[in-house]
């Protein structure tokens, strides 16, 4: 009857655009505890950066956006000292 909102998804249909801690740990490859602490204490000298993320229900709801997951990964992307690059 009513009219239930289905969160967007993304053109991989089994990731969703908006991601959980746990999700967003799983689908970037790293630990949810990972995050947590990047999100505390990444903006220090010495920790690794955290990825953007929504804060929701007063602070103890975290949620990332899996494009902002995709940018983050790409950030951090190594290349081999041999590796051809364009710039």
């Amino acid at each position: 009857m009513g009219n239930k909102q289905t969160p967007p998804e993304s053109k991989d249909t089994n990731v969703p655009e908006v991601l959980t801690e746990r999700q967003a740990a799983a689908y970037a490859g790293v630990s949810p505890q990972f995050l947590r602490s990047s999100r505390h204490y990444g903006h220090r000298k010495g920790y690794a950066e955290a990825p953007p993320f929504i804060r929701l229900g007063g602070g103890r709801s975290i949620r990332y956006l899996k494009e902002d997951i995709d940018k983050w990964l790409s950030k951090h992307r190594c290349y081999p000292t041999s590796y051809p690059t364009d710039a």
